[in-house]
């Protein structure tokens, strides 16, 4: 796996170079592609031909082979192909070769990157993303952890050759919801703690998949707003497709860290999560152990203590 771009020697070095100015780092099956969608369509704002380059992510080359694998079934356009020759022929990314990703002929253009699994970016990596991009806008979508997972499986085992979601037992379901994947990508919290804390309030934007159905145009209004588009810019009317949500019968059976998610975010942000449906508690007692996070990750000490949750979309 291909390491994240080294440090720069010289610290205003990257601000001269050619970066996005804003990513959407997830989370996937949230509503983040509608999103996407909406903004490759507006006037003024423009994404590399493909999607999650990921060049500080540790599977940025496993990503790569992937992309291509989609290239060659055909199943991805084949658009500009100078572009996917400089993506694809680099050894490893560095600052400047990501760089040139974004050198474009109209540098009035607000230039944006999808890449979804940055959500699941390390504490280190964000900090070596914001070295080379300190002044990167954050965009993160959030919708309620057990329905994302639930439409993540239903999208990811569609087509599984030994397990087909179609064919899923309710235990098979809850078991696949239960892993360490589908709980990493439903980790807002981890996520927002790792970016918080070195992306400040103002340069991050989380809006949730609840307020895209219900009133996308809201959304797109205060998005347009934190990226700097003109006021006459039309506001697109795309919304996520509606989907079923997971059996609330199964919620007793899932991991009681969706209840801590869900918890957590009603904490911190409110809105939208409030309507929220959470497992039941456990009957034990809890213990410290039940308490504890399930997931590691290096706390940030001193001046590198998590700036304040940014506000709600």
């Amino acid at each position: 796996m291909a390491s994240a771009p080294p440090d720069t020697k010289d610290p205003d070095a990257p601000a001269a170079l050619p970066y996005p100015d804003f990513l959407i780092i997830g989370a996937p099956r949230s509503g983040a592609e509608t999103l996407k969608a909406a903004l490759s369509a507006t006037p003024g704002i423009w994404f590399p031909p493909i999607d999650n380059i990921l060049a500080f992510h540790p599977a940025f080359n496993l990503m790569r082979v992937t992309t291509l694998r989609k290239l060659m079934k055909k199943e991805l356009p084949l658009k500009n192909p100078f572009w996917l020759l400089r993506y694809f022929l680099t050894p490893a990314p560095t600052p400047k070769w990501y760089s040139k990703l974004y050198r474009i002929k109209d540098d009035t253009l607000i230039k944006g990157e999808y890449s979804d699994e940055y959500m699941t970016l390390p504490y280190d990596g964000v900090m070596q993303l914001h070295r080379v991009m300190p002044k990167v806008k954050i965009i993160l979508v959030v919708r309620n952890p057990i329905d994302r997972a639930f439409a993540d499986i239903k999208h990811r085992f569609a087509k599984h050759p030994k397990m087909p979601f179609a064919k899923m037992s309710k235990k098979q379901m809850v078991g696949v919801m239960n892993n360490d994947w589908a709980k990493t990508h439903s980790g807002y919290q981890l996520a927002l703690d790792n970016w918080g804390t070195f992306f400040p309030s103002k340069q991050m934007f989380v809006c949730f998949h609840d307020d895209l159905m219900t009133d996308p145009q809201t959304v797109y209004k205060k998005l347009f707003a934190f990226l700097g588009l003109p006021k006459t810019t039309t506001l697109p009317e795309l919304k996520p497709a509606q989907e079923k949500p997971f059996p609330v019968q199964l919620y007793s059976h899932l991991s009681q860290f969706y209840r801590r998610e869900i918890e957590g975010i009603i904490a911190r942000i409110g809105g939208a999560a409030k309507n929220w449906e959470a497992p039941a508690e456990p009957v034990q007692e809890k213990s410290k152990a039940v308490l504890r996070s399930e997931f590691k990750r290096r706390r940030p000490q001193g001046a590198e203590a998590p700036a304040a949750t940014p506000p709600q979309a």
